[in-house]
């Protein structure tokens, strides 16, 4: 059983630089659109955003988490906004790959150079698509296994407010 433990005590450290264990994490809450989710506590703040939005996470890999949140800058629905997302990171060279949706929901994920890209978006299930809160993963396509369950648990902490 203990030797079970380590591997993953070990990947801890070597993703996120720290000497913490595995369950160390820290809740980020955006203050000016509420949205939140877990980033592992050894990741770096980088300096925030001049407009408040939100906020990214550095990892000593290379790797990096963005949280933020922000209007709907097609002012209708949540697919408008997908399509408008997938033409703009296709156009900076990303191949995406990895496309599910649901109805308050979606993940655009893929490559471009060795690098990873998985972000999802997301809205309140009770609110209309006005207020989008996202969570962007980007890190070493070599570092795929470490940061699975990075990926995994911030995916599933994203959260927010209606607006």
């Amino acid at each position: 059983m203990r030797m079970k433990s380590v591997p993953m005590l070990a990947l801890a450290v070597l993703v996120t630089g720290s000497s913490g264990a595995a369950a160390d994490w820290q809740h980020y809450v955006n203050a000016r659109f509420g949205t939140s989710a877990d980033v592992p506590a050894g990741f770096v703040r980088a300096s925030p955003p001049d407009n408040g939005d939100g906020q990214t996470f550095t990892s000593s890999d290379g790797g990096s988490v963005t949280i933020f949140g922000g209007l709907n800058p097609m002012g209708s629905s949540l697919a408008e906004y997908r399509r408008f997302l997938t033409g703009v990171l296709e156009e900076d060279g990303w191949t995406l790959s990895y496309l599910p949706e649901g109805r308050t929901w979606f993940v655009l994920s893929g490559t471009r150079d060795g690098e990873l890209l998985y972000r999802r978006v997301e809205h309140r299930a009770s609110c209309r698509a006005d207020l989008l809160h996202h969570i962007e993963f980007r890190y070493p396509s070599s570092r795929a296994a470490a940061w699975s369950p990075i990926v995994k648990r911030g995916a599933t902490t994203l959260d927010g407010p209606c607006g």
